[in-house]
């Protein structure tokens, strides 16, 4: 079918730029890093150059060392068939909680040691909701809310939170990203097992997920940004069931994961257009096939997922209209965070330097007048950056490396921010991992995890781009997600820990190019 074949060559163009992508990353982290200037109040990433002979030694090293142990573990053998589930889900082996038990214990020992406190936009949340708690909603129509509205859902959790454990108890939201970060891995094992139908790769998943120390340093961040993770991979792995499986259920259960995720955190538009596009385009594929009871399902799920996501959000800001009587400021526009991202301020491109702010103060407080002055503002950089080819090549590309190359994805400047204590001295292990000898060790950690993530992803992708086996519409979600993140922040404002949920989206496919890898080199004849 004509319909099968340019699907078909799509996804595999996709599968080959994303191997472009994982296999630059891979080579430009054996030269340089990204590392952040300390005792800082905005985030500064700088270049350091590395001796890539060195890191390439190393990383071979580790690389022969963990094929030894998986052969020696036979963990690379296919041995006794999976255990699945009536439902047919996969039931985790014993890897796999080994690894979950490991993150578990690394996660709550950060939480002890850091004893972080809330920062930035998160103090300013809390101290609002505790302004709530009193009856006073004054702060909806003045001040920190009229800018940034959308912080409104993490007022309602503080709410929440602080109603269920008192005030200045910060070890519950800390507890929530924990939970997060658990339910994502395990879904990403489960999206592993969906997409490859080998229990090798998922076994690889877990062996991977448990190196995801920039994700788990999170587990110390006061904020909402991680919470919202676990609901989000539970829709993909949702999703990624029904267009294989049928079933209106799990499309409808893809639609209510979707719709948490959105309204614990707003930042899931990439995830929303990706799932909405893939959902249109398979009801197409189906109606063009005759079978138009399952394209109206997938329309159906299609338009919920276009939705109710939307609508919650909507909920909270006409909760929050009703309980102080007036209306929820519009606040930054989103073109001011266009016009932000395009800016280069002390060798940073496109990181945050406040101008989205400006714009709306500029304006009175006018969304659409801030609008048009970030709008004029765009057009202006657009016509000096598009000046030279060098010039783009220069400025988007720093962009990219400078979240894309940081190896510990902001996760080690958030916790030096979260474990600045305002009183007293740090106790000398929070010390030493915020700014001493065990920030290094985390750092070198970290930067060994990505270069096996993207070594792996690099190959994983080339497996799908020249494999030739028919490959499902379910197999493009994650990849849609993933280019759809690196296009929507080269835009956007920059920041390591946005790309982090884009980033977790290649490890199925590093977990299969491992285990290709791995079953192609030679065994030891007996």
């Amino acid at each position: 079918m004509a319909a099968e074949r340019v699907f078909s060559a799509l996804y595999r163009l996709l599968a080959g730029i994303l191997a472009a992508v994982s296999g630059g990353l891979f080579a430009v982290a054996l030269f340089m890093t990204i590392v952040f200037r300390q005792e800082q109040e905005n985030d500064y990433p700088d270049i350091v150059r590395l001796q890539p002979v060195f890191v390439l030694l190393l990383f071979a090293t580790c690389l022969i060392i963990l094929f030894i142990l998986l052969k020696k573990a036979g963990l690379l053998r296919d041995g006794q068939p999976p255990k699945l589930s009536r439902k047919g889900v996969l039931i985790p082996e014993p890897w796999f909680a080994c690894s979950i038990l490991f993150v578990l214990v690394y996660c709550l020992f950060l939480i002890c040691v850091i004893r972080g406190l809330p920062t930035n936009d998160a103090r300013f949340c809390i101290e609002i909701a505790q302004t709530f708690l009193q009856g006073d909603y004054s702060a909806v129509q003045s001040g920190y809310l009229t800018v940034y509205p959308f912080q409104l859902s993490f007022c309602l959790f503080a709410e929440w939170l602080t109603r269920a454990f008192g005030a200045g108890n910060y070890l519950p939201y800390q507890l929530l990203n924990v939970a997060s970060i658990l339910l994502s891995l395990f879904f990403l094992y489960e999206i592993t097992w969906e997409l490859s139908q080998d229990i090798r790769a998922c076994r690889a998943a877990a062996i991977l997920g448990a190196g995801g120390f920039a994700l788990f340093a999170y587990s110390t961040f006061i904020y909402n940004d991680i919470w919202s993770l676990g609901p989000l991979f539970g829709a993909f792995w949702m999703l990624i069931r029904y267009m294989e499986r049928g079933g209106l259920f799990r499309g409808l259960a893809a639609v209510f994961l979707s719709a948490v995720s959105f309204f614990i955190k707003s930042n899931g538009a990439v995830a929303l257009v990706a799932m909405c596009g893939l959902t249109a385009v398979c009801a197409l594929k189906k109606l063009l096939s005759g079978n138009a009871r399952l394209a109206a399902q997938l329309l159906l799920v299609t338009v919920l997922l276009a939705l109710c996501p939307l609508g919650m959000r909507r909920a909270v800001n006409m909760h929050y209209a009703s309980v102080s009587g007036g209306e929820v400021a519009k606040g930054v526009p989103a073109m001011a965070y266009v016009a932000m991202g395009m800016m280069e301020n002390d060798g940073k491109f496109g990181w945050y330097n406040g101008d989205n702010v400006r714009y709306l103060s500029e304006a009175g407080g006018d969304s659409g007048k801030a609008a048009e002055a970030a709008l004029a503002v765009v057009r202006e950089r657009a016509s000096e950056i598009g000046a030279s080819p060098k010039a783009v090549v220069r400025f988007y590309g720093s962009k990219f490396l400078s979240q894309w190359a940081d190896p510990t994805k902001g996760s080690l400047r958030e916790q030096e921010l979260t474990g600045r204590h305002q009183e007293g001295m740090r106790p000398v292990l929070a010390e030493s991992l915020t700014f001493g000898r065990g920030f290094y060790v985390l750092q070198g950690l970290m930067h060994l995890s990505h270069l096996f993530l993207h070594f792996f992803a690099a190959v994983g992708f080339l497996m799908l781009c020249f494999g030739k086996r028919r490959l499902q519409e379910s197999c493009a979600l994650l990849p849609l997600f993933a280019f759809g993140g690196i296009l929507f922040h080269e835009l956007w404002e920059a920041s390591g820990r946005y790309v982090l949920r884009y980033e977790l989206a290649f490890l199925p496919f590093a977990a299969l190019g491992m285990i290709r890898l791995f079953s192609l080199l030679p065994e030891k004849k007996k």
